[in-house]
């Protein structure tokens, strides 16, 4: 048991370092792309059932989200998936 404790821990601690990748690419211009990739590691990781692991990584992460949410505008799923996950963390998004 110990042994997957371990390899846990490292996972987690390698899902965080993508988290901080992305944030360090925030102090680049936003792009739509940017964005895809935020909504797309939240949706990922919310599905697969660790969320409570990440609970401050994912909130920095929709706050970025919402903050350029009216900026820039992709393609119609990345739209639907945005608006879903923004509002099932209260966030105030019309659609």
């Amino acid at each position: 048991a110990p042994y997957y404790s371990e390899l846990a821990e490292k996972l987690i601690g390698e899902i965080k370092d993508v988290f901080d990748a992305m944030a360090a690419a925030e102090t680049v211009c936003p792009s739509a792309e940017n964005i895809s990739e935020r909504l797309v590691m939240v949706d990922n990781i919310e599905r697969l059932g660790v969320d409570r692991h990440f609970q401050k990584e994912i909130t920095q992460s929709l706050d970025y989200v919402y903050r350029y949410w009216h900026e820039l505008h992709t393609d119609l799923n990345m739209t639907a998936l945005g608006l879903r996950i923004l509002r099932l963390h209260r966030y105030d998004v019309s659609s």
